[in-house]
């Protein structure tokens, strides 16, 4: 078996996800919001519009902070079951 941090150091292992890939799936859903976020603003004025888009600018923020705590979760978890297992026979 090749050593993880080996195979990390020499870049052969992606240590982050591609969370831009544009699957199916994700297509589908960026057009239903554009439909609904079009009828949503069509009759908005200059002013509601601004307070949408940094309505939306701050809940994309919220959740990439989302993300960022359940990835440092994760790995927290992952290296204590790791130690756990080295360390308890």
């Amino acid at each position: 078996m090749k050593s993880i941090i080996r195979e990390l150091w020499q870049d052969k292992i992606n240590s982050s996800v591609d969370v831009n890939a544009i699957t199916p799936k994700i297509k589908e859903l960026y057009a239903k919001i554009e439909i609904i976020e079009g009828s949503l603003t069509a009759n908005y004025t200059k002013e509601q519009k601004r307070q949408f888009e940094e309505y939306t600018d701050l809940y994309c923020e919220c959740s990439s902070v989302l993300q960022e705590t359940a990835f440092t979760y994760g790995m927290k978890l992952g290296i204590k079951l790791l130690l756990d297992a080295l360390t308890n026979n």
